[in-house]
């Protein structure tokens, strides 16, 4: 059994220096400055807004690097610090020096360290999440990186067994035609809050709360963007969890339905939104509980795993 995990490197090889991260994170500054984003932010946070907010974030960068943030927030905030200074290990001088999701742990410190507005760190990583994923699609030329891939490369590719990527392009099925699995999402798939095939999306559907902006379509996918490799993992176990609490009340529902009516409403008692969850998923058993992000899959291969592309 033969497996390849793909990263970014690969469409740096065959797309260019537009993929690189400083000339990423080049582009978001330049679309912000543009007035681009305005719509991710409901209006609320202008281009210059945006552009000193990057600026910004070089004087939070090295303030990490100098110990200043040891102290606060959890433990994963503090593991994420340590291994931030240990990889910046001269200071900061400009914002495209900073790494794309090392970006997640400044907001981060930025918002736990400023105790009147920390309570917007999420929305705020939101708006950040989609800006980044907006400069790495590129107007969708990253889409067509794999016109750049010769016969050679995909006869390479059709000797393994497994392909796994770590970016969120298709350029590999397109390429090859062949189910790509990605560790981190992809731009084809919704996020679970706006996938209708998914419990939450479909809850939200039915209740009119899909927010899919049109032009940012592809920012609104399941991309799995945080600050720590550990948190990404805590997010792919949750939906394994979650499917397997979810089978266990669906098992339950079609077992003892007097039962099943009991415990829910209990359940409903202390959280009307999970008792919600559990009916929708107990009615309409196809849909998902949420993205496998076959971390499963990888971590139980056998044989050679090749590793291309990462740094």
């Amino acid at each position: 059994m033969k497996s390849v995990l793909i990263g970014n490197g690969i469409n740096i090889q065959f797309g260019g220096k537009a993929y690189y991260n400083d000339f990423i994170l080049m582009r978001i500054m330049f679309n912000a400055k543009a007035n681009k984003y305005n719509p991710l932010f409901d209006g609320l946070l202008s281009g210059e807004g945006i552009e000193s907010i990057f600026r910004a974030f070089v004087d939070i960068a090295n303030k990490a690097r100098n110990g200043d943030y040891d102290r606060i927030g959890n433990s994963d905030d503090r593991k994420a610090i340590a291994d931030f200074k240990d990889r910046y290990t001269v200071p900061v001088t400009k914002y495209y020096e900073i790494m794309l999701e090392d970006w997640f742990l400044l907001i981060r410190l930025f918002f736990i360290a400023n105790a009147d507005i920390k309570d917007q760190w999420q929305s705020a990583k939101q708006g950040f999440e989609r800006m980044i994923l907006d400069g790495i699609y590129n107007d969708g030329m990253l889409t067509d990186v794999h016109q750049n891939m010769n016969k050679k490369v995909k006869r390479f590719f059709a000797g393994f067994d497994n392909i796994f990527s770590l970016n969120y392009d298709c350029n590999l099925e397109a390429l090859t035609g062949r189910n790509v699995l990605h560790l981190h999402g992809n731009y084809s798939v919704p996020a679970d809050s706006e996938n209708p095939d998914t419990v939450e999306g479909y809850m939200r559907q039915q209740a009119g709360q899909l927010v899919v902006i049109d032009e940012f379509r592809h920012c609104f996918c399941n991309a799995l963007l945080d600050y720590s490799g550990e948190l990404k993992i805590k997010r792919a176990l949750n939906v394994k969890k979650g499917t397997t609490e979810m089978n266990r009340w669906l098992e339950l529902s079609r077992r003892d339905e007097a039962e099943f009516k009991k415990q829910t409403a209990l359940l409903r008692a202390k959280d009307e939104y999970a008792f919600q969850f559990v009916n929708t998923y107990v009615q309409n058993p196809n849909l998902k509980v949420g993205t496998d992000y076959h971390f499963e899959a990888l971590s139980n291969l056998e044989g050679e795993l090749h590793i291309i592309g990462l740094t």
